[in-house]
């Protein structure tokens, strides 16, 4: 800390973490929905990618339930 810094006091400390912990939480999400949507976008979708394409979207469902919790 510099001498003319305020320190922070620990609960802004852990808004700031968690807020950033959700930030990567959403990040995450963001990657699997454009995974399904880019499997998707294909002109003929493999029958394989249909399974990835749902898991993804489980995945996504459960990164949005913990940013839920938080």
């Amino acid at each position: 800390i510099e001498p003319d810094e305020t320190p922070l006091d620990n609960d802004e400390v852990m808004f700031i973490v968690i807020h950033q912990i959700d930030e990567l939480w959403f990040k995450l999400a963001i990657r699997e929905l454009v995974r399904v949507r880019n499997l998707f976008a294909q002109e003929k979708v493999r029958e394989q990618s249909l399974s990835d394409a749902v898991r993804g979207i489980r995945r996504t469902a459960l990164l949005f339930d913990q940013v839920a919790h938080h």
